[in-house]
């Protein structure tokens, strides 16, 4: 398997856009879903549009109105969170995910859009939105605010030089927001192998399809069989503000 670590680079664009009705009405429950592969200055990846593919068809069937973008540039995902953040403030559940390169740096994870070349962190900030951003998109979802993301957290940047920034202490995320990582902080993300999906991303999707399960349930689930599917090498972190298991983001899975 090959692992989504970041290497250094320059810029570009590709773009694609589309949406996808679900079964719910757009109110209750939408989604975006960001697939990165075609990087230009930092080594491409074989799997994230498939992956996006994947999850979309999986989260259309739940009911989520989707909207995906396959590899975004910067412009391309600022103008996808700002379209977003209007349709997650009319609905129940805003989730976003995204499959892609990432870095972990300063304790902030970023999503690399396709056109980015940092050369250090201090560069991230203007190259890259950071998990922080995603969340603030999503502020206005009125049960739960999910954030999937399926890219490696390793820090490939050498540690800061005297006067450099400080790292920039994590804001609380507030309530009702569950983030689900497929790796663990310092770790890179598992592939999958060329021509296919990630394993994070088939155990979130067979997870969305199976038996209607609480949300605390349903990510036990994926964080074992994604375990299961990468023999142990991969495991998913979660961070989470939601209280009570009353929420169900497959209601429309398989009966067991």
């Amino acid at each position: 398997m090959t692992t989504r670590k970041i290497a250094l680079g320059l810029l570009a664009l590709s773009l694609a856009f589309l949406t996808l009705s679900g079964m719910a009405r757009a109110a209750d429950r939408v989604a975006l879903v960001v697939g990165n592969t075609a990087y230009l200055h930092v080594t491409p990846l074989e799997n994230p549009a498939r992956d996006a593919a994947l999850v979309t068809d999986a989260l259309a069937a739940q009911g989520f109105e989707v909207t995906v973008l396959i590899d975004g540039d910067l412009a391309a995902m600022t103008e996808a969170l700002t379209a977003f953040r209007d349709r997650a403030s009319a609905a129940e559940i805003a989730l976003f995910y995204f499959a892609g390169h990432g870095v972990e740096t300063w304790g902030r994870p970023y999503l690399i859009p396709v056109d980015a070349s940092p050369a250090s962190a201090a560069d991230l900030p203007g190259m890259a939105p950071d998990l922080a951003t995603v969340l603030d998109h999503l502020s206005g979802a009125s049960r739960l605010r999910m954030v999937v993301i399926d890219a490696a957290r390793v820090d490939p940047f050498p540690a800061p030089e005297e006067g450099a920034p400080p790292a920039v202490p994590a804001q609380p995320p507030g309530e009702n927001v569950l983030i689900l990582f497929s790796t663990a902080p310092g770790f890179a993300a598992l592939d999958g192998p060329d021509g296919g999906n990630s394993p994070f991303a088939e155990a979130f999707a067979a997870a969305l399809a199976g038996p209607p399960l609480a949300l605390d349930a349903f990510v036990d689930e994926v964080r074992r069989e994604t375990v299961r599917r990468t023999e142990g090498q991969g495991v998913p972190w979660f961070s989470s503000t939601v209280i009570g298991g009353e929420i169900v983001l497959n209601p429309h899975g398989a009966a067991q």
